[in-house]
């Protein structure tokens, strides 16, 4: 078995730790137990986000070794800056699965990346994204329009409100939808 400590000085934000372990491991922030695999032969990386207050905090990192393979290390990156538009998290798969591998904030959702990408870490094919925001409206019915290549899905208030998951396409739909007065969430997600 091993520990190690540091302390690290945080600016205050929502922090995504990455862990490799072979075998268990468990990670303390200032002797809190923040997040705990203890299990036997196995080789895992995982990802945990943990608020963070600003100032001087210790990090310890514990493992153990069961049998065979040995490994264990710790990485962090803030897991989202300040959002004042959309929030933009973006995936190196398709289908939005485990923490963002990027997220930032986006003026408006109005890219045309052609055979690129939206940024170096995420690969120019096989990606996944998803967009959110609270909006303000008035009660009355609304034009949606959405440009995507390839699938997207649009949700008001987390509810399901227009679908087309498609598959090497490249298309503009409009939606109309009436809502109610007041502050929604808005969320778009793409593959």
């Amino acid at each position: 078995s091993a520990r190690w400590e540091r302390i690290v000085n945080f600016d205050e934000g929502r922090y995504s730790f990455t862990i490799h372990h072979d075998d268990g491991a468990r990670l303390y922030i200032d002797d809190v137990l923040a997040w705990e695999n203890w299990c036997d032969r196995c080789n895992l990386t995982e990802d945990v986000i943990i608020g963070i207050s600003s100032g001087n905090h210790t990090l310890r990192l514990e493992m153990f070794d069961d049998k065979g393979r040995a490994a264990a290390s710790l990485s962090w990156d803030l897991a989202c800056p300040p959002i004042t538009d959309w929030k933009g998290e973006y995936w190196n798969n398709k289908t939005l699965n485990g923490p963002p591998d990027l997220c930032r904030n986006d003026v408006s959702i109005n890219f045309d990346w052609g055979r690129g990408s939206p940024d170096p870490r995420i690969k120019r094919d096989g990606f996944s994204a998803r967009w959110q925001k609270y909006e303000t409206f008035q009660s009355g019915s609304y034009k949606f329009t959405i440009f995507y290549d390839d699938g997207a899905r649009l949700y008001i208030d987390d509810v399901l409100v227009w679908e087309n998951w498609c598959s090497f396409c490249h298309l503009t739909e409009t939606v109309t939808l009436t809502l109610t007065a007041g502050t929604h969430k808005v969320k778009m997600t793409m593959k």
